[in-house]
């Protein structure tokens, strides 16, 4: 059986009503089905005509041979759609359809187009043999439902293109506008090639194409040849179309050739001006069909491409403008004044320095109004303040481009096109704005596209509630979705200027927004439908500014988000309050899941960390913690405060600068959208942190300061005291040695020697003690290594234990005495004796300590401050044991203060640090040589002088002479309030031939050298005594007797200036214990120069 005709053996039976009638009343059924529900009804109106079980209307499925039902009548009843091989109305007989429906016979006839191409069948099967209606009247039946179910597939395809198609164009973008356009078009009308064209400017007769899409590839700028073209009747006339055999009617074209087309359709590119500006054109390797729809299609697409054509245009000519003004200053300002755009120039503060004529023009405003100032207050604040980022951005060195609708004084606007550029203008950057009325070209493209953008809009928004309101804000049109939500019919509403299913306090933020859709925004608003039963909806209202009919117009587009809005209301008022306080807490707040992961942090945590709020929410747990056993901590207090336990802990962390972080951190279970999470409050307590430990270094170093103040004091009072008793050993030691030879034996000689050699030593020690308790830069003198190493040896040895050696050794390869060093004595024998005591702390029980002077270029660098040492002239002392020796570690901090390596209470970590103030405040430096397990080497380098030191040995007895020094004459008044340096001194001065008047009370003595009745020739004072220092006394003195020779001395004159002896009028000062051997020639020096007597 054939599924494009009847069967010849149909019996013909006539329909009981006749064959007309049946025809008219199935043709007048046909004619008046609407709807969606279209196809259903032919069905059952051809079904109850034939009255027959089956009548089904099938279209090509996917899939070769397939076709798919639209509609199934079953026993007068819609039945499933379904799909079902073509074949089978052919081969498998009536029957295959429905399985034991016991179908005997079918009729089918095929749906065409109006181009007689294919579309599916129209098909009627029967139980009955014969059937109940004759072949002839079946086959009219059929062909009327053919021709109306063609006419609506048909309808419905085209409309479905025509929608693709301006939603295509519009959304075609600047930057491949022309590519898209081509592809697009191609794949609407099923084309081999699609192209837009616009004639060759260096060429003349040609053509060149901006963008052709072949065989699904997008080629751009290609030229071809316009004579003998199909295009050639295009270019600047109208829409041409060659269905089929167009290579035989443009013979000489050898792109139809090769592209081997059949057909083709073209139509022209106009501007605004009717001049010609290209064309759009289709070819296709088969004939083409549905003219109209070409026509159509194509005319959409040249709109779009003429006006992107023309905007390609003027963007030239306006860069090319923008060039030329930058050229030359005489060529700016010709062209600014004669441009045909309105051209502003902001300066950077930024307000409009220039503008030109037709800028003036464009506003409404004087030139002089312009000038000077920024935007006129009548603008609206949006407006002003987009304007003025835009031209920031172009100060910034960016274009900008906007189109907009421009607001004049007078209420009145205009559409332009708008475009802010960087400019260079007498050496500064300036933004040029340069504004063109496209008002009349918004306005034709609109009135070409109004057709198409309410189709497009209409059917986007299908689904929701539509009002289309007149300028005037009256209703022109509702839909059915509106009448069912509202309760008001269309014809209620049809021509009210008001709103009448919205909230009353709703009413005027429609009107105004209606105004903003009227000047070209699209505008949203969230209000609520009310139905005229009292019912509401909620609604999300958007107002897309339309044309209808030439004319502008508003489209409202309303959504029922009644459901979302409450979910939204009732989440929004949880989250807001939770947003305000989490971003305004001053401490750092983040929220993190049951993983551990951020999913929320605020801006004083971000601030605390240095991290950004990606890095924080992309990480997996804490940035800023890098200990494995503190995160695992961590991890354990989380899980801890997710069943519910407050966590309140401190932490110490790494910021991601690498600065530390001290925190104190509060960890609170919580509940975010349904799980849970812990919220962490992080405060930071670094300056707290700090400022403790900083109080607790003050505290430590102001108890340390104390005690050694408590100490030097203590020491200070012991050396002054020992001062004293050594000033009077030391002087009867002197006068004991100075006896005529005949008057000592030589065992008494050798034990005063000895024993002055001991009080020399009590000397220095005492110097020691009161340098330590009030430091000073000791006197530095220049100093043989020799005696250095003697004497420190001489100090060492008492503190050894015997089994450990000492040696003292001198450079190999040092021949020459090594030269002198200028140094305090006392500072720099400390400083060697503590690295013995440390080389004999690292031996432990037995070893040897070798002590060696050196005189050897330098090598290496500084181990306590890591100096380069170059080659000059040092002179080395060397500490070398065969104890333990030290890790690197121990080197690298050794010389910080407190640092040790013996246990509690036997180092103070001092010693080294010393050593290094030491050696660095006489300009040398020290070197180390160590292993663990093979003993250190210290090398104390200082640079060598140039001078040589006295030959006398530091300490060695003095020489006594051979015969008693001349006696000396004049009257000395001696002021000591100490009895045992008073007594000792006066039996010395005595016994070189002075007459001593002794003064306990310095009161009395400066009473006595006020009156004129006593001579003196000298002065000799303490300067520690009670009731007044020796310098008030000289000053006193000097006052009255200003030739008077003053001789001052003291155990501690620390902090005596020689600015401090010269005020006073001190001829010279000495230190306790007083050498006697020093004492008396200064006397005999100062008794001659004063020998005139005084009054």
């Amino acid at each position: 059986m054939s599924s494009h005709a009847l069967p010849a053996t149909a019996p013909r039976k006539a329909l009981p009503a006749g064959r007309a009638q049946a025809l008219a009343r199935l043709a007048l059924a046909t004619a008046q089905a609407r709807g969606p529900r279209l196809f259903d009804h032919l069905v059952r109106e051809l079904a109850a005509t034939l009255d027959v079980p089956l009548v089904l209307l099938a279209v090509a499925a996917d899939g070769p041979g397939l076709l798919r039902t639209l509609a199934v009548s079953l026993d007068h009843k819609l039945h499933p759609n379904f799909k079902f091989p073509a074949a089978a109305l052919d081969q498998r007989g009536p029957d295959s359809f429905f399985a034991g429906e016991r179908m005997a016979i079918a009729w089918a006839l095929p749906l065409a187009d109006s181009t007689g191409q294919p579309l599916g069948v129209v098909a009627a099967m029967d139980r009955r043999q014969p059937p109940a209606v004759e072949a002839g009247t079946v086959q009219s039946l059929l062909e009327v439902v053919a021709a109306r179910a063609a006419a609506e597939i048909e309808r419905a395809r085209t409309d479905e293109t025509l929608r693709a198609v301006a939603l295509g164009v519009s959304e075609s973008r600047s930057g491949s506008v022309f590519e898209g356009l081509v592809r697009l078009l191609a794949t609407i009308l099923q084309v081999d090639v699609a192209f837009i064209a616009q004639p060759d400017a260096t060429v003349e007769g040609g053509m060149r194409m901006l963008a052709m899409s072949c065989g699904g590839q997008v080629h751009q700028d290609i030229p071809y040849p316009l004579a003998g073209t199909p295009c050639a009747t295009v270019l600047g006339q109208c829409f041409r179309a060659y269905p089929s055999g167009v290579q035989a009617l443009f013979p000489d074209s050898k792109d139809l050739r090769q592209l081997g087309s059949e057909g083709y359709a073209g139509h022209p590119l106009a501007g605004p001006d009717g001049k010609a500006l290209g064309l759009v054109a289709v070819a296709s390797r088969r004939p083409l069909a549905q003219l109209e729809r070409v026509k159509a299609t194509l005319k959409i697409f040249a709109v779009r491409a003429a006006a992107e054509v023309e905007r390609l245009r003027a963007d030239q000519a306006q860069k090319q403008a923008v060039e030329d003004l930058s050229q030359r200053e005489e060529q700016y300002r010709a062209i600014f004044e004669s441009s045909l755009d309105g051209l502003f120039l902001w300066d950077e503060e930024p307000k409009v320095v220039d503008v030109n004529p037709a800028g003036a023009a464009l506003y409404g405003h004087a030139r002089e109004e312009i000038v000077g100032n920024t935007y006129p207050s009548y603008m609206p604040e949006q407006y002003v303040r987009g304007r003025l980022e835009m031209v920031r951005r172009a100060l910034a060195g960016e274009s900008t481009h906007l189109e907009t609708r421009v607001l004049r004084p007078n209420g009145t606007g205009f559409e332009a096109d708008l475009r802010v550029i960087p400019f260079q203008h007498r050496g500064r950057p300036h933004a040029l704005a340069v504004v063109r009325d496209i008002s009349e070209r918004r306005q034709r493209e609109r009135e070409l596209q109004h057709s198409e953008e309410q189709y497009r809009v209409i059917f986007n928004a299908s689904v929701d509630a539509m009002v289309l309101r007149a300028a005037d804000f009256s209703i022109v049109d509702v839909n059915a979705t509106y009448e069912a939500w509202s309760g008001y019919a269309r014809a209620e509403v049809i021509g009210l200027d008001r709103i009448v299913a919205n909230p009353q306090d709703a009413r005027a933020t429609i009107r105004a927004l209606h105004e903003e859709a009227l000047a070209g925004a699209t505008v949203r608003l969230e209000t609520q439908l009310l139905h005229r039963n009292g019912t509401r909806r909620e609604l999300e209202l958007r107002g897309v500014p339309t044309l209808h009919r030439g004319r502008p117009h508003v489209l409202y587009i309303g959504r029922d988000i009644t459901q979302a809005k409450q979910a939204e209301r009732a989440q929004h008022d949880s989250e807001q309050q939770y947003r305000a306080i989490f971003d305004a807490s001053a401490d750092g707040l983040v929220l993190r899941d049951a993983d551990r992961r951020a999913v929320e942090v605020n801006p004083a945590y971000l601030a605390m960390t240095g991290y950004a709020r990606e890095e924080v929410l992309a990480a997996d747990g804490m940035l800023a913690q890098l200990d494995p056993a503190l995160r695992a901590r961590l991890r354990v207090g989380h899980r801890l405060a997710l069943a519910g336990k407050e966590l309140r802990f401190e932490i110490s962390s790494v910021r991601k600068d690498g600065s530390i972080l001290h925190a104190e951190v509060q960890g609170t279970a919580v509940t975010y959208r349904g799980q849970p999470h812990v919220l962490y409050a992080v405060r930071d307590s670094t300056a707290r942190v700090a400022a403790e430990q900083r109080r607790a270094e003050l505290e430590r170093q102001l108890r340390q300061a104390q005690k050694m103040e408590a100490i030097g004091q203590l020491t200070g009072g012991l050396a002054h005291d020992f001062n004293n008793i050594l000033t009077s050993v030391l002087g009867y030691i002197q006068m004991a040695q100075e006896r005529p030879p005949a008057a000592q034996d030589q065992e008494l000689v050798r034990d005063l020697a000895q024993a002055r050699l001991a009080a020399e030593r009590a000397r220095e020690h005492v110097a020691q003690l009161l340098a330590f308790s009030r430091p000073r830069h000791g006197e530095r003198k220049l100093l043989a290594p020799a005696q250095v190493t003697a004497q420190v040896l001489q100090l060492l040895r008492p503190n050894l234990p015997s089994s450990i050696a000492v040696e003292s050794e001198a450079d190999d390869e040092e021949t020459a005495t090594p030269p002198p060093v200028l140094a305090d004595p006392v500072q720099f024998e400390q400083a060697l004796l503590n690295l013995c005591l440390n080389a004999r702390d690292a031996i432990g029980e037995q070893g040897t300590i070798r002590l060696r002077i050196v005189h050897a270029p330098a090598w290496g660098h500084c181990a306590s401050c890591s100096a380069q040492l170059d080659g000059g002239r040092w002179v080395g002392f060397e500490v070398e044991d065969d104890g333990r020796g030290m890790s690197q570690d121990v080197v690298d901090r050794m010389f910080e203060p407190f640092f040790t390596t013996k246990e509690v209470g036997r180092g103070t970590g001092m010693g080294l640090a010393m050593v290094h103030g030491i050696l660095h405040d006489h300009g040398g430096h020290i070197q180390v040589r160590t292993e663990p397990g093979h003993g250190s080497l210290f090398r104390v380098l200082l640079p060598a002088a140039t001078e040589q030191p006295s030959s006398k040995a530091r300490g060695a007895p003095a020489t006594v002479a051979a015969a008693s020094p001349a006696r000396l004459r004049g009257r000395v008044l001696l002021v000591e309030d100490e009895p045992i340096v008073s007594g000792f001194m006066q039996d010395l001065l005595r016994s070189w031939g002075l007459d001593v008047v002794l003064e306990c009370d310095p009161k009395s003595a400066a009473r006595r050298l006020a009156t004129a009745d006593e001579r003196f020739e000298l002065l000799l004072t303490d300067q520690t005594m009670p009731g007044m220092t020796g310098l008030a006394l000289a000053r006193q003195a000097r006052r009255e007797r200003p030739r008077l020779p003053v001789l001052l001395y003291t155990g501690n004159a620390f902090d005596i200036t020689q600015q401090d002896l010269d005020d006073c009028g001190v001829a010279s000062l000495l230190r306790k214990p007083i050498d006697p051997a020093t004492l008396r020639p200064l006397l005999g020096r100062l008794l001659e120069q004063g020998a005139r007597p005084l009054a």
